[in-house]
Protein backbone atom coordinates (compact mmCIF):
# COMPACT_ATOMS: atom_id res chain seq x y z
CA UNK A 1 0.00 0.00 0.00
CA UNK A 2 1.36 3.42 -0.94
CA UNK A 3 1.58 5.73 2.04
CA UNK A 4 1.58 8.99 0.04
CA UNK A 5 -2.15 8.66 -0.71
CA UNK A 6 -4.77 10.02 1.65
CA UNK A 7 -8.04 8.22 0.98
CA UNK A 8 -11.15 10.14 1.90
CA UNK A 9 -13.75 7.44 1.50
CA UNK A 10 -13.53 5.67 4.86
CA UNK A 11 -16.96 4.60 6.13
CA UNK A 12 -15.89 5.51 9.70
CA UNK A 13 -14.70 9.00 8.78
CA UNK A 14 -16.08 12.10 7.15
CA UNK A 15 -15.76 11.59 3.41
CA UNK A 16 -15.12 14.30 0.88
CA UNK A 17 -14.87 11.70 -1.86
CA UNK A 18 -11.34 12.15 -3.19
CA UNK A 19 -7.78 11.23 -2.41
CA UNK A 20 -4.73 13.42 -2.75
CA UNK A 21 -1.27 12.26 -3.65
CA UNK A 22 2.01 14.09 -3.21
CA UNK A 23 4.79 14.03 -5.75
CA UNK A 24 7.78 16.38 -5.68
CA UNK A 25 6.09 18.59 -3.10
CA UNK A 26 2.90 19.08 -5.14
CA UNK A 27 -0.40 17.63 -3.88
CA UNK A 28 -2.83 16.63 -6.61
CA UNK A 29 -6.18 14.86 -6.72
CA UNK A 30 -5.64 11.25 -7.77
CA UNK A 31 -9.23 9.98 -7.60
CA UNK A 32 -12.74 11.40 -7.24
CA UNK A 33 -15.51 9.14 -6.00
CA UNK A 34 -18.72 9.25 -8.04
CA UNK A 35 -21.72 10.78 -6.24
CA UNK A 36 -19.52 12.36 -3.53
CA UNK A 37 -19.22 15.98 -2.36
CA UNK A 38 -16.01 16.32 -4.42
CA UNK A 39 -17.78 14.99 -7.51
CA UNK A 40 -20.58 17.56 -7.21
CA UNK A 41 -18.07 20.33 -6.46
CA UNK A 42 -16.49 19.54 -9.87
CA UNK A 43 -13.16 18.41 -8.39
CA UNK A 44 -11.16 16.65 -11.12
CA UNK A 45 -8.26 14.21 -11.17
CA UNK A 46 -5.08 16.23 -11.54
CA UNK A 47 -6.38 19.33 -9.73
CA UNK A 48 -3.65 20.76 -7.50
CA UNK A 49 -4.62 21.03 -3.83
CA UNK A 50 -3.34 24.39 -2.55
CA UNK A 51 -5.15 25.09 0.73
CA UNK A 52 -7.12 23.24 3.37
CA UNK A 53 -9.20 25.39 5.70
CA UNK A 54 -7.19 28.50 4.87
CA UNK A 55 -3.77 26.87 5.42
CA UNK A 56 -1.39 26.07 2.57
CA UNK A 57 -0.85 22.31 2.26
CA UNK A 58 2.89 22.95 1.93
CA UNK A 59 2.86 24.26 5.54
CA UNK A 60 1.27 21.06 6.95
CA UNK A 61 3.20 17.96 7.96
CA UNK A 62 2.02 14.60 6.63
CA UNK A 63 0.11 13.65 9.79
CA UNK A 64 -1.73 16.98 10.00
CA UNK A 65 -2.48 16.89 6.27
CA UNK A 66 -4.05 13.43 6.56
CA UNK A 67 -6.16 14.52 9.51
CA UNK A 68 -7.32 17.72 7.82
CA UNK A 69 -8.19 15.92 4.58
CA UNK A 70 -10.65 13.82 6.56
CA UNK A 71 -12.18 16.62 8.63
CA UNK A 72 -12.17 19.84 6.61
CA UNK A 73 -14.74 20.89 4.07
CA UNK A 74 -12.95 24.04 2.86
CA UNK A 75 -10.46 23.32 0.07
CA UNK A 76 -8.77 25.48 -2.56
CA UNK A 77 -7.67 23.71 -5.74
Amino acid sequence: MRTDHQLLDDADAVSNGFYAEEKDGVHRVGFVLFDSPAYYADVRVGDQLLKIGGDFVSDLDKKELGKRLNTEDDFLF
